[in-house]
């Protein structure tokens, strides 16, 4: 756009006689000047986070820094898609600041023209007694967020009942409004989380525990009830230990530790769509434990990560 008004600015300086009506040279000139002062003096977008520059490099655009530093900030980390809306796990050791007790806390920031700011903290998000890493989750647009809380209840008998908690941005301000809890379970419920693009289906994985299988769960959110709702149910030994839903909410796939005949672990996959339909176990060929999944926008692709000691593959 700048060289096409160069062009016609300088043509109108030299061949001032292309345009015989000087009233519309006033109006062009008017024109160009307007938006020479609009571009320069409007605000720019800002560059998303971890932006890839001309050159195809990846430059650092951005951090935040925590002056505690027993805090164990960044023990996980969750971004929205568009790069803008950010949230960070901490834990605080029991030893630090006279704690009793360890806890966690989710940290919201949301990036503008001066950096980060932090939007939104919640706390008490049952870190304490458990060694997991658990984890969190946007949806696409970044206004709902999902945090899992495996730890969050542990019993007088050491049975551990965890819950998903979730928060929302509403009108300019984040708040928690639902979580997912089973009363009755003994479960480490909400271990893994996988939520959908539109924030409104997540799988919900918890292991194997006190000789309870482990089990991947799918919630829908009703809003008609204001309440998430269980759509599907897979008791499947050990099928939790990597779980992962594609954004479009239709196919989920699990990795379980050693379900195939030859020992090898696997990797199953089902429409949620279709219930009726069979699932699909496809092997992975080493025993190597499936410790993490990733599925494209529609679950036609996966990519499955495995980990043993000092050896690894996906």
């Amino acid at each position: 756009s700048f060289i096409i008004i160069g062009i016609i600015t300088i043509a109108l300086i030299v061949y001032p006689n292309i345009i015989n009506n000087k009233n519309l040279i006033y109006i062009i000139g008017a024109g160009i000047t307007a938006y020479l002062f609009i571009y320069f003096t409007s605000s720019k977008p800002v560059m998303d986070v971890a932006e890839p520059n001309l050159r195809s490099e990846w430059i650092q655009v951005g951090e935040i820094n925590f002056e505690e530093d027993k805090n164990r900030t960044g023990f996980n980390v969750a971004l929205n898609s568009n790069g803008n809306t950010l949230a960070v796990r901490t834990q605080v050791p029991a030893d630090y600041d006279e704690v009793e007790e360890e806890y966690g806390e989710v940290l919201i920031y949301s990036r503008g023209r001066n950096g980060w700011t932090n939007v939104y903290t919640a706390s008490d998000t049952g870190l304490d007694d458990y060694n997991g890493l658990p984890q969190m989750s946007f949806n696409s647009t970044g206004d709902i967020l999902a945090v899992a809380d495996p730890a969050a209840n542990i019993t007088d008998t050491g049975s551990v009942v965890g819950k998903v908690r979730f928060f929302k941005l509403s009108s300019g301000s984040w708040e928690e409004f639902s979580e997912i809890q089973l009363t009755d379970s003994q479960e480490t419920f909400g271990q893994i989380i996988s939520l959908d693009a539109s924030g409104e289906r997540i799988a919900v994985g918890s292991s194997a525990y006190q000789n309870h299988p482990g089990r991947v769960r799918v919630f829908c959110w009703n809003s008609a009830q204001n309440s998430w709702q269980l759509m599907i149910d897979l008791p499947k030994d050990r099928f939790s230990d990597s779980i992962s839903l594609s954004p479009d909410g239709t196919t989920l796939a699990m990795g379980n530790g050693d379900a195939s005949s030859d020992g090898s672990s696997t990797v199953a996959v089902t429409k949620l769509e279709d219930i009726d339909a069979p699932m699909v176990t496809y092997s992975t060929g080493t025993s190597f434990p499936v410790s993490g999944l990733a599925l494209n926008s529609d679950g036609s692709t996966i990519v499955a990560g495995q980990v043993r000691g000092n050896s690894g593959r996906a």
